[in-house]
């Protein structure tokens, strides 16, 4: 009973979505059977879960009381002309591919036709590339290590990211930090983090702001949190050499990942509602950082500040991202008059990166030095 409720709550927020797209006068056909699902979290490998009947049937919208009925394949039901019912068809079939990730976060109490409503206007189907990306990295990283330096041989100047220290860039920098350099002082004096420092770091992260991320974070967050499976990861890892152990070893790092993107995606979702934004208009790392300043979701309730006093936690918001990011890197050990490690050990609990933690240090060192010798 529990999953027919679940298949006759999805199918009316289908038909509702098909109404106001002004679909239901047409009749909207695609196969079910070929919608890329992701599978349960139970970790199955019997096929996609979708919620909905399976198999050669065809999903249909058209005029009638319901809204929605399963017709065979050849049952006389001619896909829809247009643009516009062949878009409604896209991002119905990509809405249903996210069935399995709806039914886990329907499951831990959001709303289920709030989710579809989400991933109907996101309109990307399930892909396991996210996920793949980030366990390529980690996988090589593992089993294919560069070698060791030679017996004598100095180890390299600490690695910095060359575009942060190229003129124009610090040029941008300086602008940037006098334009907003009343913001900046305030942070600082709340916070104790050097200005230098927070434009070093927005530098590093959004290139000031001006780079929020490609693609959506819900997006991102979701096919990694869908991404459970090595079947459905096994595509994104060709290639690559496996044995046994590596493939245990890399079905745990997947899981992990997967639990961790999932609370991501959960705290996502809820400040977006606490904040009344809009998930669909974030844009995010591929990881799902969000921001001018890049915060995991998950990070926003503990540390992120209302800058301007507007009442909402915005960190596509100066203000907010300014004061946030200082407000973590003081909960993190930063204080002022701190040695260069300490500066550098705090920088890595924003991301676990000597060649971040070395460039924002650079770039801060590059603007003292500018103000220094004008």
């Amino acid at each position: 009973m529990e999953g027919q409720a679940d298949d006759a709550a999805t199918v009316a927020a289908v038909a509702s979505r098909l109404a106001e797209e002004g679909a239901d006068a047409a009749t909207v056909r695609m196969p079910v059977s070929s919608i890329s699902a992701p599978q349960g979290h139970s970790g199955s490998d019997k096929g996609p879960q979708s919620g909905l009947q399976s198999g050669p049937r065809f999903l249909v919208a058209g005029t009638s009381t319901a809204g929605i009925v399963f017709t065979e394949p050849g049952s006389g039901a001619d896909p829809a002309s247009g643009d516009d019912t062949d878009g409604v068809a896209r991002r119905l079939a990509a809405m249903l591919s996210w069935q399995p990730l709806v039914d886990r976060l329907v499951a831990d109490g959001f709303d289920r036709g709030s989710l579809n409503d989400l991933f109907y206007r996101m309109g990307h189907a399930y892909s396991p590339h996210a996920m793949g990306h980030k366990m390529r990295a980690l996988f090589r990283r593992k089993f294919y290590p560069p070698p060791p330096l030679p017996p004598g041989e100095p180890a390299p100047a600490p690695a910095v990211y060359e575009w942060v220290l190229e003129e124009a860039t610090l040029q941008r920098a300086r602008d940037f930090m006098q334009e907003h350099d009343a913001l900046l002082r305030g942070a600082e004096a709340r916070f104790g983090v050097p200005k230098e420092v927070a434009v070093g770091l927005l530098l590093v992260e959004t290139r000031l702001g001006t780079y929020l991320g490609k693609e959506m974070a819900l997006r991102n967050l979701a096919s990694l949190a869908a991404t459970d499976s090595l079947v459905l990861l096994a595509p994104e890892m060709e290639g690559l050499t496996m044995t046994p152990d590596r493939s245990q070893w890399l079905e745990v790092r997947m899981g992990q990942k997967s639990r961790w993107a999932y609370a991501e995606l959960k705290a996502l979702l809820s400040h977006a509602a606490d904040n009344e934004v809009d998930p669909v208009s974030m844009p995010g790392s591929v990881y799902g950082a969000i921001g001018i300043c890049q915060f995991m979701p998950s990070n926003i309730p503990h540390y992120g500040v209302d800058g301007d006093g507007d009442g909402r936690v915005d960190l596509f918001n100066l203000h907010d991202a300014v004061h946030s990011l200082a407000h973590f890197l003081k909960s993190h050990g930063w204080k002022k008059g701190m040695d260069r490690a300490g500066q550098h050990s705090v920088l890595k609990r924003y991301n676990n990166s000597n060649i971040y933690a070395n460039s924002i240090l650079a770039v801060a060192d590059a603007l003292r030095q500018k103000a220094a010798n004008p």
